[in-house]
This record gives C-alpha cells, sequence and structure tokens, in this order.
C-alpha cells in the first residue's frame, strides 16, 4: 500500500508595481508587472508512488486530464 500523502503548490504569484516617480516620467498613469505559476511543485511522501496524487489512476482507460505547468508573465499599464 502506497502512502498519497503530498503537498502542491498549486498557485503563487509576485507583483511588482513601477513606483509613482518613474511611471511619470514615462508619461503613465500606473504600471504592474506580475508573474504567475500553476502547479509548479508538488512533493510527495512515499517515493514508490509513480503518478501524481491528484491526477488519479482508475480501470484501463484513464481519462483523467494531465495536471500541467503553467508560468504566466504579464504587464498592466494605465494611462
Amino acid at each position: 500500500m502506497n502512502d498519497g500523502s503530498f503537498v502542491r503548490v498549486r498557485d503563487i504569484q509576485f507583483g511588482y508595481t513601477l513606483p509613482k516617480a518613474y511611471a511619470e516620467k514615462l508619461k503613465i498613469g500606473n504600471a504592474n508587472f506580475y508573474v504567475r505559476g500553476t502547479n509548479l511543485f508538488t512533493w510527495v511522501k512515499d517515493k514508490n508512488l509513480p503518478f501524481d496524487p491528484e491526477q488519479g489512476t482508475s480501470s484501463a482507460s484513464n481519462l483523467n486530464v494531465f495536471i500541467p505547468k503553467t508560468v504566466t508573465v504579464g504587464l498592466s499599464l494605465a494611462f
């Protein structure tokens, strides 16, 4: 029997807002830069568990969708 305990970093986001003095020099009202990650890391307690604990493994035709890792980068400007 396998131990299905796990820890996952599902969503994490970091952002930076440009200080007002710099925004005024660039003649914009506001600027915000961000980086967001989804499902970046999964730690599984049982090293013998060969699959993602949330993906599931039922029957011969497993129709569960793979949980992808994604990184999104964005810039929000206000004039």
